[in-house]
């Protein structure tokens, strides 16, 4: 005999219908995704890019080639592990369960993991656009060295917001880790006699 969850498990239509662009706009009950890439913090990783490509002498495409794109796809490597570690928590029943007492339902969960990709594969395509060394040609360093700094602190922070990013999705791991085994231990210890 196959398993039923129980209603209260069970994912609605709604959920079904929630696509990660609708979320990312809208949200699915709680904030819209965009907001948790555009807040205060954004403007702590521009300002970052500005003390970085301060510090660093060598032009972008020269930065790119050689250290970054290598370093991301460390990184890269890492939030997947840890998404894979996320994928079994997001499928336990403590989780789900979670998900009906969260604001934006269990679906934001998702959502969220989602969004680290994306972030982290936006870095990946602008890192690799720098590598093809567009700037020189167009003369930006020397024509308009203001857009110059202002391309190196994006780039910069773009780098800062990946490695936050990473850093987000192992605490989010960590969060859900913790919270099943909390849900466990109420759910436990409520059918004790």
């Amino acid at each position: 005999m196959a398993y039923v969850a129980p209603a209260e498990f069970r994912m609605n239509k709604d959920d079904l219908s929630i696509s990660f662009w609708r979320w990312f706009r809208k949200g699915s009950g709680d904030k819209p995704g965009y907001t948790r890439v555009v807040r205060w913090s954004l403007a702590i990783h521009f300002v970052m890019g500005v003390i970085i490509g301060q510090c660093v002498d060598k032009p972008l495409w020269n930065v790119s080639e050689t250290c970054l794109l290598p370093t991301l796809s460390i990184l890269i490597g890492l939030t997947f592990a840890w998404i894979g570690n996320a994928q079994g928590l997001l499928q336990s029943k403590a989780t789900r369960e979670l998900g009906l007492r969260h604001k934006g339902g269990y679906i934001e969960f998702v959502f969220m993991y989602q969004l680290a990709v994306l972030v982290l594969l936006a870095t990946v395509v602008v890192l690799a656009f720098t590598a093809l060394q567009p700037l020189p040609t167009l003369n930006v360093n020397e024509k308009h060295p203001d857009a110059y700094v202002f391309l190196e602190a994006s780039f910069y922070g773009l780098i800062s917001l990946a490695i936050s990013t990473v850093w987000k999705t192992v605490n989010g791991t960590h969060y859900l880790l913790r919270a099943n085994i909390v849900v466990d231990e109420v759910q436990s210890d409520s059918t004790d006699p």
